[in-house]
């Protein structure tokens, strides 16, 4: 099952001031208390492309440099492919609860809708097969959140 939350996605961020949106996001995380947070990133620039992840909580991160002629779609379903990935590395007698927090709204879209692109038939398999409560959800770039940040290029 794909969980998908993108409910953050209603307030505009040149609405708000930052420190109003870092409230809100706050406010947004304590649903998501017990959660694992991993924030991923793709970029693509003149100079070349990647991937990255970290979860900040277990001072992991994740780097990959990806073709200079991928998207900035691949680039970010990449970052959210490995960050899956990831997950599944990580063996508990129980489930774990991980929030996966993107920027690409059209990345968590095209994830929802299953399109035909290989990236997102590899990234709802590899969501189906995981032991794991995974729940993907859109995060404002450029707005202050920490983690975010630590992924930005």
């Amino acid at each position: 099952m794909i969980n998908i939350d993108t409910s953050l996605s209603s307030v505009k961020k040149n609405d708000i001031s930052v420190q109003q949106q870092q409230t809100h996001f706050s406010n947004f995380l304590e649903k998501y208390d017990g959660y694992r947070r991993l924030y991923t990133d793709g970029s693509k620039t003149e100079n070349g492309a990647g991937c990255a992840f970290v979860e900040l909580e277990e001072n992991m991160s994740f780097l990959q440099i990806l073709s200079p002629l991928s998207s900035v779609l691949t680039t970010e379903l990449y970052a959210i492919l490995e960050a899956v990935k990831y997950t599944k590395t990580i063996t508990f007698s129980q489930p774990q609860k991980f929030l996966l927090m993107s920027d690409s709204l059209s990345g968590l879209t095209a994830i929802e809708n299953q399109g035909d692109n290989p990236l997102l038939f590899d990234i709802s398999a590899q969501l189906q097969n995981s032991p794991h409560n995974i729940i993907m959800t859109w995060i404002p770039g450029h707005s202050g959140i920490i983690g975010k940040f630590k992924t930005e290029f």
